[in-house]
């Protein structure tokens, strides 16, 4: 079970990446859509990963008492007879993996990702160089 928590959470782990990479590619589609629109970004921060196993054994027998019996065997008459056995093994395993994030909801942060979208999509304005310029002092000398 050890080796199974592990690499379920190693797996839930990778997905990080693809979450910003996906976020950023929506972002994008979305300020060339339409370029007043506001960025987001939720970052994954807590991870929790839960593997459950469950397994169930039954057993049962069927005792049956004879109330008619066949002329020739009466001595079944009246008398308990184990007829059936019946057994039930059963197993699960249910794996689950949940993040928890922090959205950005800082107004600063969103117009200066707003900007550094812009800036990729080639549509800047004096604005958004401003507001990049301030967060890379280089970014002025670079343009």
């Amino acid at each position: 079970m050890t080796t199974q928590l592990r690499n379920r959470m190693t797996e839930q782990a990778s997905t990080i990446p693809d979450v910003y990479f996906q976020e950023v590619l929506n972002n994008l589609a979305m300020i060339d859509a339409r370029p007043s629109g506001m960025p987001y970004f939720s970052d994954p921060q807590t991870a929790r990963t839960v593997i459950m196993q469950s397994a169930n054994v039954s057993y049962g027998i069927n005792w049956d008492l004879i109330a008619t019996a066949p002329t020739g065997v009466l001595t079944l008459f009246n008398r308990y007879l184990l007829d059936r056995q019946t057994a039930t093994l059963t197993g699960a395993q249910t794996n689950s993996g949940e993040w928890t994030s922090l959205t950005a909801n800082d107004p600063d942060k969103l117009f200066t990702m707003r900007a550094a979208y812009h800036r990729t999509l080639g549509i800047a304005t004096e604005e958004d160089d401003e507001i990049l310029s301030e967060l890379l002092p280089t970014f002025s000398n670079n343009r």
